[in-house]
Order: structure tokens, then sequence, then C-alpha cells
């Protein structure tokens, strides 16, 4: 597996159907400049993905507070 890490920013989340399916869309931008894109989950893999950035987030809050404590 490939993942690619890129600075974006959250722009708008909604829901709703797509293709008959109920879905999350997340709309993102780049940190920078460009287009904001928008990207269409299932719920099952929106679900998935909240889960992920919740850890993810919790563990970058750890490294912080520990080079915070060490300055």
């Amino acid at each position: 597996m490939e993942i690619d890490a890129f600075p974006m920013r959250l722009v708008a989340l909604t829901d709703g159907v797509f293709a008959g399916r109920e879905h999350v869309v997340l709309f993102l931008r780049p940190a920078g400049e460009g287009p904001t894109r928008g990207f269409a989950l299932a719920l099952d893999d929106a679900r998935l993905l909240r889960a992920g950035l919740g850890v993810v987030l919790h563990e970058a809050e750890q490294i912080q507070a520990r080079i915070t404590d060490s300055n």
C-alpha cells in the first residue's frame, strides 16, 4: 500500500444520497493554492476514516505535548 500525505483544509462536509446509496461528501482544499475537491465516501468508509483520524489526531496531540514539555 502506498499513502501520500499533503496538507489539506476541510472546506465542508455534507451527507445525502448518491447513486442510490447514502454517503458522506468531504470537500477539501490544498493548504496552499488549488481548487477544492469533493470526495464521496460510503457511510462505512466514512466511519473508518473518522476512527482512523481520531487515532492519528490523538497521537499527534501527544507528540506535540512532549515537544512542548521538552522545551
